[in-house]
């Protein structure tokens, strides 16, 4: 480190923690980072933070480098009570099955961490609990938005009773599917290896969530955005509004993306027409393979309507 400013500010900065000044130490690692921003200097800014019990802003720090914070356990511990302090204990479940680093004992450790904290959360507010669970069993009576902010919140639950509540929400015919997906991809995070039942689009089907890759791993989504990039004549805003669409299109056919979306390219053509960028009509009006994409993509374009 050959600035001497910077090497001035984390003198002070170490002198003000060996005080126990963690607040000010927090204050002064920021303004190093701001100058320095590599992966050191976060991690003792946060780890700052965390002595300070400023445990909620870690997150906002380490939103972008989860990934670095998983290769050792003290780093995967702060990043652990950024997400408890947030209470998003599912979150912090699916965290201690991502780690790259093989400590028996010390995960034990943190997941009674999780389990211990979950609890005492609980305890406090049973009252709370029960209404995000009475909230799952009316939840066709909330607005769309208030079902994103209810699945959200339902991350405050132990995991027994996340998968209680994941169960009836995913046997919901009426649930809308971008829902279902997050949901969904909660599961696969978490590894679960038990079969799970979903109605999707009116019939009932089995999925083992382990089985399955998260949306952005979708061969379909990873094809899709692939082919989006030959067509050079579309500006960078309209491929960008083109490739969130089919996104979506991935999100709302979950677990079962990849069964569906069997001709990527169609996908990305009929869509293009959809939004009157590509005149393909004539070509593949006769396409039978066509024909049951256009009902995919106008049955979902109808669904999308509703969150606007």
């Amino acid at each position: 480190m050959a600035n001497t400013h910077i090497q001035k500010l984390l003198k002070q900065a170490q002198q003000l923690l060996a005080k126990k000044q963690y607040l000010a130490a927090a204050d002064l690692y920021e303004q190093i980072y701001l100058q320095e921003p590599t992966f050191e200097m976060e991690r003792q800014w946060v780890q700052a933070l965390h002595l300070a019990h400023h445990n909620q802003k870690i997150l906002t720090v380490l939103k972008n480098s989860w990934p670095q914070y998983l290769n050792k356990p003290a780093d995967t511990k702060l990043l652990l009570e950024g997400l408890i302090a947030k209470h998003d204990f599912i979150a912090a479940y699916q965290v201690l099955l991502q780690i790259n680093w093989h400590n028996p004992p010390q995960k034990v450790k943190l997941r009674q961490l999780i389990n211990t904290r979950q609890l005492a959360f609980a305890r406090t507010n049973v009252k709370y609990q029960q209404e995000l669970q009475n909230q799952v069993l009316s939840v066709l009576t909330l607005s769309l938005d208030e079902q994103v902010d209810l699945i959200a919140q339902l991350h405050q639950l132990s995991l027994q009773e996340f998968l209680r509540m994941s169960k009836l929400l995913l046997t919901n015919p009426y649930l809308h599917p971008l829902i279902k997906a997050g949901v969904t991809e909660d599961l696969v995070k978490l590894k679960i290896s038990t079969k799970m039942e979903i109605n999707f689009y009116g019939k009932i089907s089995h999925f083992e969530p382990q089985r399955y890759p998260l949306i952005a791993d979708l061969n379909a989504v990873k094809n899709m955005q692939a082919l989006l990039t030959n067509y050079q004549h579309l500006s960078e805003d309209n491929k960008q509004a083109i490739s969130g669409e089919l996104n979506l299109y991935a999100a709302m056919l979950y677990p079962y993306t990849d069964d569906i979306i069997l001709e990527p390219q169609l996908w990305v053509d009929l869509t293009l027409q959809h939004f009157g960028f590509e005149k393909t009509v004539q070509t593949l009006e006769k396409d039978a393979k066509a024909g049951k994409v256009d009902m995919w993509l106008s049955k979902l374009g109808e669904l999308l309507s509703l969150f606007n």
